[in-house]
């Protein structure tokens, strides 16, 4: 298959889940706005669940490899500047453009099936520790910066990207002040944790 009819079959799978949720997508609908037959997309993709796990690893390699790790690293060895305020916008400005589908990931992901793509995400943090990005990896406890990192920063990350527009309407903040608080809880938690 074409790198460019995998790419439309995609886009069409993620417009019809971001519509209908996971439970309400149809294989025939993403086939007609590929522009593909059903069968093809079967063939290449298996099941409905397989093109979301295409979606998910696609969400995935683009994210990590657009984010400047290092300087969020740099932030685990203590140091605070300007470059990680901006890495973590532009993370969070990453989760808001594909919050159709992280919304759909985090529900499936909830339904407790053996298969949970978003804790998946715990291998691509000991990869990040075993590439050597992080100052003194050799003496890292793996398990507990993948903990630290699901748990203080994803995690949080994806709920405010998901909850935040709600938030702003009850608490009537703008948008750069829900930002600024987000931001603020994040170095009083996370960032934090990675000082001690």
């Amino acid at each position: 298959m074409s790198e460019e009819a995998k790419e439309k079959i995609l886009n069409a799978a993620e417009k019809e889940f971001s519509v209908k949720g996971f439970d309400g997508a149809r294989v025939d609908k993403i086939a007609k706005a590929a522009g593909v037959n059903k069968a093809l997309i079967y063939y290449y993709f298996k099941s409905k669940k397989e093109l979301l796990k295409a979606l998910y690893e696609r969400l995935v390699h683009s994210g990590f490899s657009s984010f400047d790790l290092t300087a969020l690293a740099d932030n685990l060895s203590g140091q605070e500047n300007e470059k990680e305020h901006e890495a973590l916008h532009k993370i969070i400005s990453f989760l808001d453009s594909h919050r159709d589908i992280i919304r759909i990931i985090l529900m499936e992901s909830l339904k407790g099936n053996e298969e949970n793509m978003l804790l998946d995400l715990a291998d691509f943090y000991i990869k990040f520790a075993d590439d050597g990005i992080i100052e003194n990896a050799e003496n890292l406890d793996k398990k507990q910066f993948m903990m630290t990192e699901l748990f203080t920063a994803l995690i949080p990350m994806i709920c405010y990207t998901l909850f935040k527009d709600d938030l702003q309407n009850r608490i009537s903040v703008s948008q750069d002040e829900m930002d600024h608080y987000f931001m603020n809880s994040m170095k009083e938690t996370h960032f934090k944790s990675h000082k001690k």
